[in-house]
């Protein structure tokens, strides 16, 4: 049973690294190999695929799209960028920091994706005063930026990556006795790492790309206008950024917070079993939220509708899901304790 368990193991390494077949497929391997191979009954292995974490996962893309539907991403990235300042090495940090605060709440990707469109009109903008050459390095670490900068905000919260979320769980399968890791805990170790690892990573960066020639062109008024071009903020807007912040304010305050002698209660406390509510409970009930809350003016539409959720990357959810509740080490007893036994 182990031989085989390590060799389906050792098949979906290979074809995740090689990509023969889509990674959600190969996520899926453990339903057909496992009962065929009689490592474990197919309903055994059926039922371990879901794990509470990925309810995290998938609110915070829930928030994202609802972010992205009603253009708040935007708005929330202009209004960053103007009050940090036009300089090249300014603009390079407040890329940064805006993909790095997003991805705090929200998958690196989405906020990748979502810092593409103002970089490129900033690129735009540059054309039109610096030489070519000039604007090509500068746009080459804008876009570096944008992506470092999501992944080093993405390690400050539990939800900021999926690869956070195997923590816990490899956590609890190695040391079954061991403290959960909440998301308070997560972000009051990792939040001082992401911002000294933020600052190197722009001074690199900034030194690397910065442009040859003086700025001319670019100042805070283009950032002004940009966001003036947006509108007043409508309604919609205005309900999601009021329940993304409730959603991390939920996820910070639900364990209540200890420094010393000091300590002080979290909200869960104020249910009759506060251990059955986890982050996931919390991301669900705001995704949930976006879907009852009126939209428009004549109110026939939701917030969030089931035509913007289908845009969730469910193939990464697929893989993220066999990561979190489905490795061998976890279903198939005896697997663990023969090579990484702590």
């Amino acid at each position: 049973m182990v031989t085989a368990t390590m060799a389906v193991a050792a098949l979906m390494a290979i074809w995740w690294i090689t990509e023969t077949i889509p990674l959600a497929v190969t996520a899926l391997l453990p339903l057909v190999l496992f009962p065929a191979l009689g490592v474990l009954d197919g309903r055994a292995v059926s039922e371990v695929y879901m794990n509470h974490i990925i309810f995290i996962f998938v609110g915070g893309f829930m928030m994202a799209l609802a972010m992205e539907r009603w253009n708040l991403h935007q708005r929330i990235a202009l209004k960053l960028l103007m009050l940090i300042g036009v300089s090249p090495g300014r603009i390079l940090m407040g890329f940064m920091t805006t993909s790095a605060f997003l991805s705090m709440w929200i998958s690196n990707t989405a906020a990748t994706m979502m810092m593409i469109p103002i970089v490129l009109s900033v690129v735009v903008s540059l054309e039109e005063s610096l030489s070519d050459k000039s604007v090509t390095k500068y746009a080459t670490g804008l876009f570096l930026a944008i992506a470092y900068g999501a992944s080093i905000g993405g390690m400050s919260t539990l939800v900021g990556s999926p690869t956070n979320l195997v923590c816990p769980r490899i956590l609890t399968l190695l040391y079954p006795g061991a403290p959960d890791i909440s998301f308070t805990s997560w972000m009051v170790f990792a939040l001082p790492i992401s911002v000294v690892m933020l600052v190197m990573v722009w001074l690199v960066i900034h030194l690397r790309f910065k442009p040859a020639e003086k700025w001319e062109g670019v100042d805070r008024d283009y950032f002004r206008k940009a966001y003036s071009e947006l509108g007043k903020a409508s309604r919609e807007e205005r309900i999601v950024f009021v329940l993304f912040l409730l959603l991390a304010l939920l996820w910070i305050t639900r364990t209540g917070i200890t420094f010393s002698n000091v300590n002080i209660p979290g909200w869960a406390q104020l249910f009759k079993t506060p251990v059955y509510i986890n982050d996931g409970t919390v991301a669900m009930f705001i995704s949930i939220i976006l879907f009852i809350i009126p939209a428009g003016k004549e109110r026939k539409e939701r917030i969030m509708n089931w035509k913007t959720a289908q845009r969730i990357p469910w193939n990464i959810v697929v893989v993220v899901t066999w990561l979190l509740g489905n490795t061998v080490f976890d279903i198939v007893p005896g697997v663990l304790p023969a090579w990484l036994s702590p």
